[in-house]
């Protein structure tokens, strides 16, 4: 059974994170209703991942499986279902002074251990559906005391759904490890690739006139991999890994090709990582050297000519565990530099961070606070010089109860942010950065607060989230985040057939509050207002044996909602891009354990 963890995401804790799901974490974490909403991410394609606001550093997926790419934004839209992973748990604010450079206010942690029993392990899924959806996944692992050997490879294509024409992707990795006494190396590689674009249409089109465009394509591919040696003795452990992902990404115009440009990204990485200790008290160290390379072809469409950029950064931190007022106190301090920034002074810098627990009686405490740093030095907007965001969080919360009969979850951030970094939101991965980032000359102030709460009662069970955010008033073009929203449920679980067959039948309604769009450069328009609107869902779960089979709606109400993006096959001044309408899919997780 798959294990979840949540910290401080009451958000999705309903429905969200369903064991053995055939979807992917950060697919259950942008659904609507929460506060990490993807416009239509249920349908797959390059829109960024945000959390209040902040895109760059905002929302990570640190995988237990697939090599990590670098640099942002690698080839982070092709991700693997949960049914890989032993468990999964979403983790805002904390290890922003251990992670550095690479931490984030919002981790989703896919976690998987390598296998120590001679037991193999397999996991088959299969989802079709509205939309002509068609994704197969196989995953396979087999170990023992000294070695261990995984492996997997997922396919999936859909047609034009909403503003979007047809997509593709896919991902395959293979993980070897080999143990001896207190000794282990580790072996990993991975290689995606996928191919989407806007819905085409060339009725407004005008020659040497941008835009509206007959639509827009990208592609990408990239390898990722990693080796590494690991060595544990009673409390101590000491890890040494070198990573290397290489990814290429192009966009053009639709048939005309006249809007055409690739960019070649590369990073290499060694940490080095040592602690002593156990989770009630210890101490650790963490060194990162990282040297990264973006080159971009010349440009038609912003007028640039060819680009290359170099980044190298070198991070180094300590922490310490120890327990405190009753519960345990986690103290990280970080410094690094960078040689991007155009300004000296940005080049060297400090990341404290702590958080508290405290498990007493069903309740669960935890406050943190943090100051997360982000070099933005690829990528940039023309006439922008590399520089560093900085962000300060802290925040609060309180859990109590669990999910086999009530729970109850209520937390709160704060942040500030200096030279927070703009991208213009696109599905368009590559035309996102062909923009490029922008930052805001004013500091900016947010808070979200956030709660869920839900009761099981026998066969039925409800629970209900809701959260608001201030949206502060700053330099960026429009608002193109919901300031509050929300999610219902309702469920009923029973068995039939002496127990052989499990059934789980659930409703829900999602709540997505106003936005506006965010207009497409050339257009020199203003920003145009979404209203909120509410959708719907329902699914039908079918337990036999290991085998789950789902039968899902999504949108049932079968209307295509407006979104944050422009369509860029209109004219002046430009409508909002939809959505899809009604979905339906057949879902099948199937592990074999023998």
């Amino acid at each position: 059974m798959l294990a979840i963890s949540l910290v401080a995401a009451g958000p999705v804790t309903a429905e969200g994170l369903a064991p053995l799901d055939v979807r992917a974490l950060p697919e259950a974490w942008g659904a609507p209703g929460g506060p990490g909403l993807v416009d239509d991410l249920a349908m797959g394609h390059g829109l960024p991942f945000a959390w209040m606001g902040i895109v760059a550093g905002g929302v990570t997926l640190r995988d237990g499986l697939l090599p990590a790419f670098g640099p942002w934004p690698g080839l982070d839209e092709i991700v693997a279902p949960r049914a890989w992973y032993d468990s999964a748990a979403v983790v805002i604010g904390e290890d922003a002074g251990w992670n550095g450079f690479s931490a984030s206010l919002v981790e989703l942690r896919a976690l998987a251990t390598p296998p120590r029993t001679r037991r193999p392990r397999a996991s088959f899924t299969m989802v079709n559906g509205s939309s002509a959806v068609d994704r197969t996944g196989l995953f396979l692992q087999r170990g023992g005391e000294d070695s261990w050997l995984r492996g997997g490879a997922l396919t999936e294509q859909r047609s034009g759904t909403g503003s979007l024409e047809a997509r593709g992707q896919h991902v395959w990795f293979a993980d070897l490890g080999l143990r001896r006494g207190a000794h282990a190396l580790t072996g990993a590689f991975s290689q995606r690739g996928s191919a989407g674009g806007t819905r085409r249409d060339a009725t407004f089109l005008e020659p040497g006139v941008r835009p509206p465009f007959v639509g827009l394509e990208d592609a990408a591919h990239g390898e990722g991999g990693s080796l590494g040696w690991n060595w544990a003795r009673d409390a101590s452990a000491l890890h040494v890994t070198l990573a290397r992902s290489h990814d290429h990404r192009e966009s053009f115009e639709s048939e005309l090709f006249d809007v055409f440009a690739e960019r070649e990204a590369q990073q290499n990485s060694l940490e080095i990582e040592a602690s002593d200790g156990d989770d009630a008290r210890g101490h650790g160290v963490r060194l990162e050297l990282t040297q990264a390379k973006v080159t971009r072809s010349e440009d038609f469409l912003t007028q640039r000519p060819a680009l290359e950029a170099r980044h190298a950064s070198v991070w180094l931190a300590a922490r310490d565990v120890r327990p405190l007022l009753g519960g345990r106190l986690e103290a990280q301090l970080g410094v690094g530099h960078t040689d991007a920034p155009s300004r000296k002074a940005e080049r060297m810098q400090l990341a404290p961070s702590m958080v508290w627990r405290l498990e007493e009686g069903g309740r669960r405490w935890r406050a943190h606070v943090g100051r997360f740093v982000t070099p933005l030095w690829c990528d940039l907007a023309p006439g922008v010089g590399a520089f560093v965001q900085d962000t300060w969080a802290a925040g609060a919360g309180l859990a109590a109860g669990s999910e086999a009969h009530q729970w109850f979850e209520l937390s709160g951030v704060a942040t500030e942010t200096g030279q927070r970094a703009l991208l213009q939101r696109w599905p368009i991965r590559d035309l996102s950065l062909r923009y490029g980032w922008t930052p805001e000359r004013v500091r900016i102030q947010d808070a979200l607060v956030q709660g869920s709460v839900g009761v099981r009662r026998g066969w039925f069970g409800a629970d209900g989230s809701a959260w608001s955010r201030v949206r502060p008033v700053g330099s960026e073009v429009a608002h193109v985040d919901p300031a509050l929203g929300g999610r219902v449920g309702a469920e009923a679980r029973f068995a039939a057939f002496t127990g052989d067959l499990r059934v789980r039948l659930r409703f829900e309604t999602a709540w997505v509050g106003d936005r506006e769009t965010e207009p497409l450069e050339g257009f020199f328009t203003a920003p145009q207002p979404l209203p909120g609107y509410a959708t719907y869902g329902a699914s039908a779960a079918f337990t036999i044996g290991d085998a789950i089979i789902t039968l899902r709606g999504m949108n049932l109400e079968d209307v295509a909602h407006p979104q944050v993006w422009t369509d860029p096959t209109t004219p002046f001044p430009g409508t909002p891009a939809v959505g899809s309408t009604r979905e339906f899919r057949f879902e099948l997780s199937w592990p074999f354990f023998n």
